[in-house]
């Protein structure tokens, strides 16, 4: 049999033996990473750094949440602007929506009373 075209038959083996070795590697450093420890011997040090891991993922997930929040004036243009090409489509989304709400409305109130009625 030929090897296919532009390709030593051996070659997607040594591919997939480079890939091997590759992820081999990465894990043997996974491992050492996670397994390193290194003590905090002062208390202060130690409550510092408690208190990063606890405050570092809100901050940033804060700061995240701030960066990806769309300009309230940019989005009323955009939806003025779709509106103003395609006022029939933007009315249905208006109706659906408009029922969306009283149908929510109605569940919160149904939930309210049968709360009010286990109060009572």
């Amino acid at each position: 049999a030929t090897p296919a075209r532009g390709k030593s038959p051996n070659r997607s083996g040594v591919m997939l033996e480079t890939l091997r070795r590759i992820s081999e590697a990465h894990e043997r450093l996974k491992h050492r990473i996670h397994n390193t420890r290194i003590p905090i011997r002062n208390k202060r040090a130690l409550f510092l750094v408690k208190c990063f891991y606890a405050v570092a993922p809100v901050v940033s997930g804060y700061w995240i949440m701030q960066q990806v929040q769309p300009d309230p004036k940019e989005m009323e243009d955009k939806l003025r602007a779709l509106e103003a090409r395609d006022p029939e489509r933007f009315a249905e989304a208006r109706r659906a929506a408009e029922a969306n709400r009283r149908q929510l409305q109605e569940v919160l109130q149904q939930a309210e009373r049968a709360a009010a009625a286990a109060r009572s």
